[in-house]
C-alpha cells in the first residue's frame, strides 16, 4: 500500500526487473571499482553499448575491456565490443591513445 509505505521497495524492484535493466559498475584502470554509481543498461547490452553510453569517443578508441563477474569464465578476462554483459559485472575499458 502506498499510504502505509508497505512493500514499496519490492514494487520498485519488480518494476525495474520487468523493464529489463541491469546495473554494471565501472572500474578505472589502476583504481578500485565505483560500486556507488552503477551504469544502468538494458538486459543483453554489450560492451559497445556501455562504451556508447559513457562517451562517443570510446567506441573509436576502444582497445579491449576487462570484466569481473558472471558474464566471463574468469575474473579480469579480456573481451571485445560484442561481449554481452550481465547484471553486477565490473567493467574496465582500455582505450588506444
Amino acid at each position: 500500500s502506498a499510504e502505509g509505505n508497505i512493500n514499496l521497495e519490492t514494487l520498485k524492484e519488480r518494476i525495474y526487473a520487468a523493464l529489463g535493466f541491469i546495473q554494471i559498475y565501472m572500474k578505472p584502470q589502476g583504481a578500485p571499482p565505483d560500486m556507488h554509481n552503477p551504469l544502468v543498461l538494458r538486459r543483453y547490452s554489450t560492451v559497445a553499448d556501455a562504451c556508447a553510453a559513457i562517451h562517443r569517443d570510446f567506441l573509436a578508441k576502444f582497445r579491449y575491456a576487462q570484466i569481473w563477474g558472471r558474464s566471463v569464465k574468469y575474473a579480469g578476462q579480456r573481451v571485445g565490443l560484442t561481449h554481452v554483459l550481465a547484471a553486477g559485472d565490473i567493467v574496465s575499458i582500455v582505450l588506444r591513445r
